[in-house]
């Protein structure tokens, strides 16, 4: 079986850094980039194996800036939706672990615990600012603004206290069984 353009790109980093001391990373990875530049078989390789996540990562950005974002809330009393058909190719999904993308299916406990962390701290983030625009928009009435209502040190209060607590419930369908002892654990 012929190596995948990232087992053959780390094949490659590990025989430079074989009985290296130090090593400048910045330089190494030029020098892995001008030795491959003219491989049309290996570039044709890694462009099937990143293009799709290249792609998402751009319209992820052009849907950032030019759309707003809606967000819907489920009601704990509804079940989880099992209309539509179902999504393909999670194990060709690409997550972003430390300093790389991985493949779902490629993914290790250690990974998957690492970019679950990742998403993580964006997401809290993104909650604590949701948490204040609420608490701030439980105060107002009709066409009040922000600024005629609250000072800046209100603000800043209530953003320092507020506190961000999450739990995430995933029911597993009685269908669905693991493909291995390890995963049943």
């Amino acid at each position: 079986m012929q190596k995948k353009p990232r087992q053959e790109l780390a094949a490659w980093f590990r025989q430079q850094l074989a009985g290296v001391e130090e090593v400048v990373l910045p330089d190494l990875a030029r020098k892995a980039v001008a030795a491959r530049r003219d491989d049309l078989e290996f570039l044709q390789a890694w462009y099937d194996d990143t293009i799709y996540a290249v792609a998402y990562g751009i319209g992820v950005q052009v849907c950032a800036e030019t759309r707003v974002p809606r967000v819907e809330h489920d009601t704990p009393s509804q079940p989880a939706a099992t209309e539509g058909a179902p999504r393909r190719r999670w194990l060709d999904a690409f997550e972003h672990v430390g300093d790389r993308y991985l493949r779902l299916g490629e993914m290790t406990k250690a990974d998957l615990l690492r970019a679950a962390e990742e998403r993580e701290r964006p997401a809290l983030t993104e909650l604590h600012r949701v948490g204040l625009m609420r608490r701030l928009g439980e105060k107002l009435r009709g066409e009040q603004r922000v600024g005629e209502v609250f000072t800046e040190e209100q603000i800043d209060r209530w953003a320092r206290l507020l506190k961000v607590k999450f739990t995430v419930t995933i029911p597993t369908p009685e269908k669905l069984t693991a493909t291995s002892e390890e995963a049943a654990k």
